[in-house]
């Protein structure tokens, strides 16, 4: 199992998103479903990357549904549902995100355009602000 996570894990890192999700799908079916949320996670990238965004959001969900207070894995949900249009679901990830990890540049950001997307022009400008505090 750790030969196909970590040969995964090289074939993501140079595009190749078909040969890893084959990898990661393998070690799903080897590692017990309590450990698989490495796999999950990653494999939903690759699902992303090939415009699979039904089969990312499973694995997203899947993986949550092991650890759900992942701050990670929530931002990447909330870019699949924002890709599908779901921007009210998109927003409350990356709530969650921010409740249980804190402020960071990527869900600020987010927040604002997703802000941006709802008419809350305030709020995003808000939201800018507070990233450039954290990172000037």
């Amino acid at each position: 199992t750790d030969f196909h996570h970590n040969r995964a894990l090289c074939l993501r890192k140079i595009s190749r998103w078909q040969e890893a999700i084959d990898d990661y799908t393998t070690s799903l079916q080897l590692l017990p479903a309590e450990s698989n949320f490495k796999a999950l996670f990653n494999r939903s990238i690759c699902f992303d990357k090939i415009g699979q965004i039904e089969l990312a959001l499973n694995d997203s969900n899947a993986a949550l549904s092991l650890q759900p207070e992942h701050t990670g894995c929530l931002l990447n949900r909330a870019l699949l549902w924002e890709k599908l249009g779901k921007i009210e679901s998109s927003f409350n990830d990356v709530e969650e995100a921010l409740q249980v990890g804190g402020l960071s540049v990527p869900l600020l950001l987010t927040r604002a355009r997703l802000h941006g997307k709802l008419n809350n022009i305030d709020a995003a400008a808000y939201d800018l602000f507070e990233a450039l505090q954290l990172q000037p």
